[in-house]
């Protein structure tokens, strides 16, 4: 919601690469729940970012 409020698009925000990776989380071992959901989380943050700065140009 904060994404499309700064100014991303729905279409940008749906057709991130992390999509992927939130899609195989399911599969990731108990132990590595952890890191794997940090990891993730940086991505989209990221992702989300650039979607924003790409959408304001």
């Amino acid at each position: 919601v904060e994404a499309l409020n700064n100014g991303g698009s729905i279409e940008a925000i749906s057709t991130l690469e992390v999509r992927e990776q939130i899609g195989r989380f399911k599969y990731v071992k108990e132990a590595d729940v952890d890191r794997e959901f940090d990891k993730i989380m940086k991505q989209l943050h990221q992702q989300m970012q650039e979607t924003i700065v790409m959408e304001e140009m």
